[in-house]
Formats: C-alpha cells, sequence, structure tokens
C-alpha cells in the first residue's frame, strides 16, 4: 500500500488542524502517513506515496509560506508525475471574491500541469459557512475512501 505524504499550510493554524484529523483517520483506515508542515519537492519524491494536500489562502489568494517551496518546485522544476495521484482540500473565505480558495486552487494547477492525476474532488472549505472544518474535511474524505485505498492499490 501506498504511503500518504500530507503537505499541509496554514496561516492561522487552521490547516494544520484540519491535515492533522485526516491523517489519524487515513491512519485508522490503514495508512501510513507522514505530516509535513513546510513542504518541497521532497514530499512528492518518495517512492510508492500518494499526496494529500492542505492548504489554507492568503488574504491574497495566494498559497501560504510553508508551501510556497512545493509550489514553486512545481513550476520552476517540474518533475513529470504521470499518474501521481493527489488530492486537495483548501481552507478560503468567500467573501475575498475570485481569490476564494486560491492556494489550493494554484496547487492542485500545478500538479494537474505537469501530469499528475487527482483521485478526489478538491474540498473547498468557506469560512463563511463551516463552523468546524476538520469534520467537513473527514466526511469528504469518508466520502472518497475508496478513492485513496484504489489508488494506494494501484
Amino acid at each position: 500500500m501506498k504511503s500518504i505524504q500530507i503537505a499541509a499550510g496554514s496561516v492561522y493554524g487552521a490547516a494544520l488542524d484540519v491535515a492533522a484529523a485526516l491523517q489519524t483517520l487515513l491512519e485508522k483506515a490503514g495508512f501510513e502517513c507522514t505530516l509535513h508542515e513546510r513542504s518541497a519537492l521532497n514530499v512528492v519524491r518518495v517512492p510508492d506515496a500518494m499526496l494529500l494536500i492542505v492548504s489554507s489562502t492568503t488574504g491574497s489568494g495566494d498559497v501560504p509560506d510553508p508551501l510556497q517551496p512545493l509550489l514553486s518546485g512545481l513550476i520552476n522544476e517540474p518533475p513529470m508525475l504521470v499518474g501521481y495521484p493527489f488530492a486537495v482540500v483548501a481552507l478560503g473565505d468567500s467573501s475575498y471574491g475570485d481569490t476564494y480558495c486560491g492556494g489550493g486552487r494554484q496547487l492542485q494547477a500545478a500538479l494537474l500541469d505537469i501530469a499528475a492525476t487527482e483521485i478526489a474532488p478538491m474540498l473547498m472549505i468557506d469560512a463563511m459557512m463551516s463552523t468546524d472544518p476538520a469534520e467537513e474535511a473527514q466526511q469528504w474524505l469518508q466520502a472518497h475512501l475508496g478513492s485513496f485505498r484504489q489508488a494506494a492499490a494501484s
């Protein structure tokens, strides 16, 4: 079974809380997980792994500082990740309009550009609507756990 590398980037800590909750759920489901609070290309270069990104979004719609090295590497030194399985959980605030969940959307686009394979639709958690982002993310993961298992088996 493939391991899951969890790359988390937070501005105020919510994305780290969500990532930790998802890690717990994945480990209970039998996955081996590593949570990275600062991430660069090393998280996608782990053999036999999948990537789960949990990203907050800065006020200007950017990736938070802890995930900037990962995004920069994906864009500037893009490894070909044909078929590399990944999923993204994006946190944002819909009152910011076009930049809503921009951090997660940028990371998703960068991974798709280098031929990685999205195994579950991106979850976008709206700070204006969600009272418990970790619970919302866990429900999303439960709904897509079969996709994670299928990706791990291939």
